[in-house]
């Protein structure tokens, strides 16, 4: 599987730097409890447009990096207090897995208190 390695820095690969920032739900922030991301891939047109909006400003993506995108359900990333960013793929047969993980951060979210701040 050729999926591209970042280096040493903020990210683990390359895909992931260039998914950095899109979100369709989010909580936390960085600095005490962490910020975490939900990403759903489950419309195919929205997975191409994703692919094609990479490709246009970062260049090719690899034919296993565009697997990825296109067999998972989606992803949760999070950044940390020191701008560590980690990100949890789920395969397409575990869409409920994954809405059971971004659950389980929601409740975490409202016992740390953040049930006092807005979402993001």
């Amino acid at each position: 599987m050729t999926i591209r390695r970042y280096g040493p820095g903020k990210f683990d690969t390359m895909l992931e730097s260039y998914l950095y920032g899109m979100e369709d739900e989010s909580i936390g922030e960085s600095e005490t409890f962490g910020y975490y991301a939900l990403v759903r891939l489950e419309n195919p047109h929205a997975v191409q447009t994703i692919i094609d909006g990479i490709e246009e400003e970062e260049g090719s993506l690899t034919a296993d990096e565009k697997a990825l995108l296109r067999e998972s359900a989606g992803f949760i990333w999070s950044e940390d207090s020191q701008g560590f960013v980690s990100f949890e793929w789920y395969p397409a047969d575990d869409a409920e897995e994954m809405e059971n993980s971004w659950q389980e951060l929601l409740d975490e979210w409202d016992e740390f208190g953040g049930g006092e701040f807005d979402e993001y």
